[in-house]
């Protein structure tokens, strides 16, 4: 069951999810800068720093991982996927006795 944390994270969401980003990089700190421009105003500096850039004092004060925009490029009908995700550094496999 999610907790307050969880619902403030997807208020954050909700809001960058309407951040125009028209043809601009989709790294961190391009997003975190149009979240905060003066024509979009979807998040304050600080937050959307902390969500986005992970160069950030921000971002590194808050010690989670940042949200990354992949783009899985056009689809059949020419239109871009982008999804939200959570950059993690994850092992390509697990080690363990049984599987050497």
């Amino acid at each position: 069951m999610p907790n307050i944390l969880d619902y403030y994270e997807y208020a954050k969401l909700s809001s960058a999810g309407y951040i125009k980003l028209d043809g601009k990089s989709l790294d961190g700190a391009t997003v975190a800068s149009e979240a905060n421009s003066d024509v979009q105003k979807r998040l304050p500096r600080a937050l959307a720093n902390q969500m986005f850039d992970r160069e950030s004092d921000e971002a590194k004060a808050s010690g989670q991982s940042v949200w990354t925009i992949p783009n899985f490029g056009p689809d059949r009908n020419g239109y871009f996927e982008n999804k939200w995700g959570r950059s993690h550094l994850l092992p390509a496999r697990r080690v363990t006795a049984d599987n050497n």
